[in-house]
């Protein structure tokens, strides 16, 4: 019978960090995603805004209302930068995230390479004890016959 794998325990956590890598890089795309979502509806607020303004002021609009629309596009191109800064700052986060299971991925398969090689070594050591244990019985078997 083989012997247990002495570095389960490590294998159990790298297994573990590898999944918990894998939930931070989700929520990470996730975020990304509804960042996206949220780029295109601004994107589209401010092209509406933009377009009705145009219209509004061949119409003619008072010197109020006019102040009011810039005032209003202004603010939504502001939020259209800040929304683009953040998703930004998500690519760098989902890179992170990408590296990070990619590490934690190596540490496991390492992990799971030496308990490979262990376990064919036990499987070597378990035949050539075997293997001992046939010669010796055959040896004794010709030592019986020879008397």
């Amino acid at each position: 019978m083989g012997k247990a794998f002495k570095l389960q325990s490590v294998l159990n956590y790298r297994q573990i960090i590898e999944r918990e890598a894998q939930q931070v890089l989700a929520r990470a795309l996730t975020r990304q995603g509804d960042l996206m979502a949220q780029l295109a509806r601004q994107r589209a607020e401010l092209d509406y805004l933009t377009s009705d303004f145009e219209n509004r002021k061949r119409q003619g609009l008072s010197m109020a209302d006019l102040n009011l629309y810039r005032s209003h596009i202004r603010y939504s191109e502001q939020q259209l930068r800040s929304l683009e800064k953040e998703f930004e700052q998500s690519n760098t986060e989902v890179c992170r995230c990408r590296e990070e299971l990619m590490r934690s991925c190596q540490d496991r398969r390492m992990v799971e390479k030496l308990k490979q090689k262990q376990a064919v070594q036990t499987r070597r050591e378990n035949l050539h004890r075997e293997n001992l244990s046939l010669d010796e019985i055959a040896l004794r078997e010709r030592q019986g016959g020879l008397a």
